[in-house]
């Protein structure tokens, strides 16, 4: 398997407006508000012109919500049952199939390739590694400032 590296993600947010698809985005959108439209929030509080993340990268934005770690091990979860789905799906194997390679139950093996179930132990996920021919590979690296 191809080492994973760290990749930069540039995303953009944008705004419906009616019945049109997302064209437009919010920043622009955002500057063409009224002055005062810019003034309250939703919640009634007042709202800075200036946004701190224009020009922040998208780990810096998660990092300043608190958010990372958490955004980090969901996207890890999702990786790796990404990856058991397609290693199943090359070798031809069925959940029930891989539920008894397991000695488990489907229910369970259902648990593991959910993404967004995040309670799959790693003693299960490398159980579930060993049943199609790999190996759970886990790491400690230096974290990025």
């Amino acid at each position: 398997m191809p080492k994973l590296q760290a990749k930069k993600v540039v995303a953009r947010f944008y705004a419906e407006t009616g019945s049109e698809p997302p064209s437009e985005p919010v920043r622009e959108w955002l500057r063409r508000l009224p002055d005062e439209d810019k003034k309250e929030s939703r919640t009634g509080h007042q709202m800075s012109k200036a946004n701190p993340h224009i020009g922040s990268s998208f780990e810096g934005f998660l990092h300043e919500e608190g958010i990372y770690e958490a955004v980090e091990q969901l996207a890890a979860k999702k990786l790796i049952a990404q990856q058991l789905r397609a290693q199943m799906d090359a070798a031809h194997l069925s959940k029930s199939a891989m539920a008894t390679r397991l000695q488990t139950i489907r229910s369970q093996l259902d648990r593991v390739l959910d993404p967004d179930n995040e309670s799959v132990t790693l003693a299960t996920l490398e159980r579930a590694a060993r049943a199609i021919g790999k190996r759970l590979r886990v790491s400690l690296e230096e974290l990025s400032g």
